[in-house]
């Protein structure tokens, strides 16, 4: 399979289904958000805002403005409530989804209880900003890196990989320490096997560990890295520190996933293992949307077109062939890209 690049969520949809990821990732097919992320995204939307916020009352300056929002706001008169505000309206009126005040009240009170929590430990407005929203796209440098894909016509695709991410909050501790601050607003489980995540499974999580080797990268003058993935429902802050030593631990993980995918010839599909089918008739769009004049699924159209013309071919017929070295595709959100404050 072709990978040029991995990223947490990339990663994450591998583990889920391959096939899912091949459509997603490789031919570039767009899936549906679920209003749950969304509602996920106006919290993290309004702890950025007033991570903004923070940061200007460090520079001492008295504006600010929200590329994706498109809009400037005032260092002094931004508040909680108006930041929660800001993004609500700016994710409801982007979205296919039907949202009430309900929904309103709910994202207001999740991020009212990150804010609160501790006294305010976890409060972008309580630390020292080093970086909100920290975007990064870093080449790896090693010969197993390296990729070079022939494609079915004629064209050579090579180079080495890439990790992009984007980070949600940057702290500095001391002089010798940043903190990563990542803020979760779902459960606290794999979603690929259910169960519930713990301290040995966070060491061990992809997704940190990825973007440890990115604060490495961005930081490199740091002699500790601390990580807090913070879940809003489901039991608060969970506190891990990561030292240089980390890094070749790391580095592997990274190695393992990009072999994993690279060495991938024909992707599985969750429906055809039976027990867990109700995934995909639930949860998966490819899979209860027709393939465009049709009678097919996405899921099921694109694997009989898999099997026939092989990966090669099919990529060949089918990929926008911009998805498989951009970030926004492949349910990437495109504009945090470079979503930098303007001071």
């Amino acid at each position: 399979m072709i990978i040029t690049y991995l990223r947490s969520s990339s990663v994450s949809s591998y583990a889920w289904c391959q096939h899912k990821y091949w459509l997603t990732y490789n031919l570039g097919f767009q899936d549906d958000s679920n209003k749950k992320a969304e509602k996920g995204n106006v919290v993290h939307k309004a702890l950025e805002l007033l991570a903004n916020k923070k940061l200007c009352l460090q520079n001492g300056t008295s504006t600010f403005t929200d590329n994706e929002l498109k809009q400037s706001f005032s260092t002094v008169e931004i508040s909680p409530e108006s930041a929660i505000l800001s993004a609500f309206n700016h994710y409801q009126n982007k979205s296919i989804h039907e949202w009430d005040d309900k929904d309103l009240k709910e994202c207001s009170k999740w991020t009212w209880d990150t804010l609160l929590f501790n006294n305010g430990m976890f409060s972008p407005l309580s630390r020292n900003i080093e970086k909100p929203e920290q975007y990064f796209d870093i080449e790896i440098e090693y010969p197993w890196a390296k990729y070079e894909y022939y494609l079915d016509d004629g064209t050579v695709m090579s180079g080495n990989l890439r990790i992009k991410g984007t980070m949600d909050l940057i702290t500095r501790v001391d002089k010798k320490t940043i903190e990563y601050i990542d803020w979760k607003t779902g459960e606290r489980k794999n979603w690929a096997t259910g169960k519930e995540k713990n301290y040995d499974d966070f060491y061990k999580d992809f997704q940190l560990r990825l973007y440890h080797y990115a604060l490495h990268k961005l930081y490199p003058e740091e002699e500790n890295i601390i990580i807090t993935i913070f879940f809003n429902k489901s039991g608060g802050p969970f506190t891990l520190c990561f030292h240089k030593e980390d890094v070749k631990t790391t580095i592997e993980m990274i190695r393992y996933e990009f072999e994993k995918i690279k060495s991938c010839h024909f992707p599985s599909r969750i429906i055809d293992y039976g027990k867990d089918k109700w995934k995909c008739e639930k949860l998966c769009k490819f899979y209860k949307e027709k393939y465009e004049d049709t009678e097919k699924s996405i899921c099921d159209f694109m694997n009989k077109e898999l099997i026939q013309l092989g990966m090669n071919v099919a990529y060949t017929k089918y990929a926008n062939k911009k998805t498989v070295v951009s970030y926004g595709d492949g349910g990437g959100q495109s504009n945090r890209e470079n979503n930098d404050v303007e001071k």
